[in-house]
C-alpha cells in the first residue's frame, strides 16, 4: 500500500514538473518574440510562423520524452496536462482544449493558443470556457499587461462570456487601457512602418510594464527626447 501511494505522489510530482517546464520554455520564448517585436514587425508572416513551428516542436518533444503527452487526431491539438487536483478544472481545460478553434480573439492567428484568464485566478478567476480567451502568445502577453491598441481590444467579443467577465473586462481592464491609449496618443509614436533600427531600444521599453501611470508616462518621455537629441 505505501509503494502505491509513492508512486502516485511521484507520479503527480513528475506531472508538475513537466507543465512548470513547459510553461518556462513557453513563456521565456513568448517574451523574447515581444522583445524583439519591432525587429520581427519588418519580417514576413513566414518567419514568424516559423519561429512559432519552433517553439510547438520544442514542446512536443519535451511532452513525448516525458510521458505526458495527450494527442487529439482528429484536430491534431496538444493538450498539456496541468498540475491541479480539481477535477473540474481538468474537465474544463481538456473541454476547452478539444472544442472547435477559432483562432486569436484579437487577430484570428489559429496555430497558437494561450488560455488567457479575463479575471485573473489570482482574484478568483475560474479557468471555465466563461472566463477564458483564445489568444496567441503575443497577444496573451499584450493584454495581461494592458498594453493592447484601441483597434485590438475592440475585436475581442466578450458576449459568451460570463457578466462577471464582461462586467471585469469593462470596469477593470478597459479604464486601464484607456490611460495607456492616452499615453501614447501624447507620445505620437511612429507608425510601425516608420520606425528606424535606432527606436528599437525605446520601443520596446515602452512596451514593458511600469507601475502607475504618471512615473510610466515620465519615463516614456524622457526615453523620446534622448532618442531625438
Amino acid at each position: 500500500m505505501r509503494v502505491k501511494k509513492h508512486h502516485r505522489r511521484s507520479s503527480q510530482t513528475r506531472r508538475q514538473l513537466v507543465f512548470r517546464y513547459v510553461r518556462l520554455i513557453h513563456d521565456q520564448f513568448s517574451h523574447w518574440m515581444e522583445e524583439n517585436r519591432v525587429w520581427l514587425a519588418g519580417q514576413d508572416y513566414a518567419y514568424w510562423n516559423k519561429l512559432l513551428d519552433l517553439r510547438n516542436s520544442i514542446h512536443r518533444l519535451f511532452m513525448n520524452f516525458s510521458g505526458e503527452l495527450i494527442q487529439d487526431i482528429k484536430h491534431g491539438h496538444h493538450i498539456h496536462m496541468i498540475a491541479s487536483n480539481s477535477v473540474k478544472s481538468v474537465r474544463e481545460h481538456l473541454k476547452y482544449k478539444l472544442r472547435k478553434r477559432r483562432g486569436c480573439a484579437v487577430c484570428g492567428m489559429d496555430r497558437v493558443h494561450n488560455n488567457a484568464h479575463i479575471i485573473p485566478s489570482s482574484e478568483g478567476g475560474e479557468w471555465s470556457l466563461n472566463n477564458l480567451l483564445d489568444l496567441c502568445a503575443n497577444h496573451h502577453y499584450l493584454f495581461d499587461h494592458r498594453l493592447l491598441l484601441e483597434d485590438e481590444w475592440e475585436h475581442i467579443d466578450f458576449g459568451k462570456k460570463s457578466k462577471e467577465a464582461q462586467q471585469y473586462a469593462k470596469k477593470i481592464i478597459e479604464p486601464q487601457l484607456k490611460k495607456y491609449w492616452k499615453v501614447l496618443q501624447e507620445l505620437k509614436l511612429p507608425d510601425k512602418s516608420s520606425i528606424k533600427s535606432g527606436w528599437s531600444d525605446t520601443y520596446k521599453k515602452i512596451h514593458e510594464r511600469q507601475r502607475g501611470i504618471v512615473p510610466y508616462s515620465e519615463f516614456v518621455s524622457k526615453e523620446i527626447l534622448k532618442e531625438n537629441r
